[in-house]
């Protein structure tokens, strides 16, 4: 399986835009579809990213996050067990997860909602542009460095920090 970088492609820094998997697919040379043959929100095949034409905005973005990362596996979505299934979709959704969200993203939203609390989540994923299981996905998997600097930004805004 080849190696793959689950850093944001672009430097979290004022002026900068979020990570886009739409250019980020175009690229890769991978072609984006709709579809209702999909099984759930999309799947990756052959250079094709297929989505479901139900999704809302923000899942179409995250869907395309994830396919890349599997396009770039070289996944061709065959699992011999359920667990290794399960197991394999979820690295893929860390991996999308950690480009969707860099840590100075993380922390831009804590500051902008005030708060990190499980009470919280709904409205951190709408600033960040993500559904909350990614969001969750993401805040599962920070580092202890992650957490220090989340800690240490909103420090500087003068907001209490809670542990995510």
């Amino acid at each position: 399986m080849p190696s793959v970088s689950c850093v944001p492609p672009i430097a979290c820094t004022r002026g900068h835009p979020p990570y886009d998997p739409v250019a980020h697919a175009r690229r890769l040379g991978l072609t984006i579809v709709q579809s209702h043959a999909v099984d759930g929100w999309g799947d990756y095949r052959e250079g094709v990213i297929r989505l479901h034409p139900a999704l809302t905005t923000v899942e179409r973005r995250v869907t395309i996050a994830h396919e890349i990362v599997h396009h770039e596996r070289g996944d061709d979505g065959a699992y011999c067990t359920s667990w290794h299934e399960r197991r394999g979709e979820l690295r893929v959704h860390e991996c999308a997860a950690a480009r969707l969200l860099p840590v100075c993203a993380l922390a831009y939203a804590v500051r902008v909602v005030g708060d990190e609390g499980p009470s919280s989540r709904p409205a951190l994923a709408d600033v960040l542009d993500v559904d909350q299981y990614t969001l969750s996905v993401r805040l599962d998997h920070l580092t202890a460095a992650d957490h220090a600097y989340i800690r240490s930004a909103v420090r500087r805004a003068g907001l209490w920090h809670r542990a995510l």
